[in-house]
């Protein structure tokens, strides 16, 4: 089995960067160091892909099919992307959407009645001194 790693991932005390294959008749084989008797792996034992890998031959990809259950992604970043109308590709169903603006929100809001000013204002109480 052979992997493409899609990001960073921490294998054999090392961290190996996105674009390195592993696996078998690579530098960085990609099998268990020892046996675990919990989940009765023994040492030598293919071990399980994860999200970001890309299986490289049938035997990944049937190892993909039985840990996740569906065809792995296509992350071949050379394939072209298919333009709308072309064989294959992606139909869309009647026009793009267009986003409703919302209505304008009132920045502030006048007062019922206008504020007495000047001569209109009410007169201040008067002071009274304190009763001793």
């Amino acid at each position: 089995m052979k992997w493409r790693l899609e990001s960073p991932h921490h294998i054999d005390e090392q961290v190996l960067e996105a674009g390195t294959l592993i696996g078998d008749d690579t530098a960085h084989p990609y099998r268990a160091p020892k046996d675990d008797p919990k989940i009765k792996r023994k040492a030598g034992d293919h071990l399980p892909p994860s999200t970001n890998m890309t299986p490289m031959d049938e035997e990944a990809r049937a190892a993909w099919r039985k840990h996740f259950g569906d065809e792995p992604l296509n992350r071949d970043p050379f394939r072209s992307v298919p333009l709308t109308g072309a064989e294959g590709a992606p139909m869309v169903k009647g026009p793009a959407a267009q986003p409703q603006p919302e209505p304008p929100k009132p920045v502030n809001q006048p007062p019922s009645a206008p504020p007495k000013t000047g001569i209109l204002a009410e007169a201040p109480k008067p002071a009274t001194a304190p009763k001793v």
